[in-house]
């Protein structure tokens, strides 16, 4: 697409609920926030995160909705892939 989407992030943890909430005060994104939680599961721990987002781009906004959302959801299975390549090599 030739254009970066930048962001800046601001998260709050809540410890005992094992749990981080995140948003974007300012930034391309119209909307972004979500949650990360850590679901304590057998012997290990379900990790499920959560993004809600709305990126408006003006013109050929309605042709690239599809892929903004496919560049998402990639991008958070590489997230999620590296936290439990990450905690496997520890």
């Amino acid at each position: 697409m030739g254009k970066k989407v930048r962001w800046v992030e601001e998260e709050e943890w809540d410890d005992a609920l094992l749990r981080n909430r995140f948003w974007s005060p300012e930034g391309d994104f119209d909307r972004y926030e979500g949650t990360w939680e850590f679901i304590p599961e057998g012997e290990g721990t379900k990790v499920v995160l959560n993004i809600t987002y709305e990126l408006t781009i003006p013109i050929f906004g309605p042709l690239l909705r599809r892929l903004i959302h496919k560049l998402m959801q990639e991008n958070a299975v590489s997230v999620l892939k590296g936290l439990e390549e990450r905690v496997q090599s520890a």
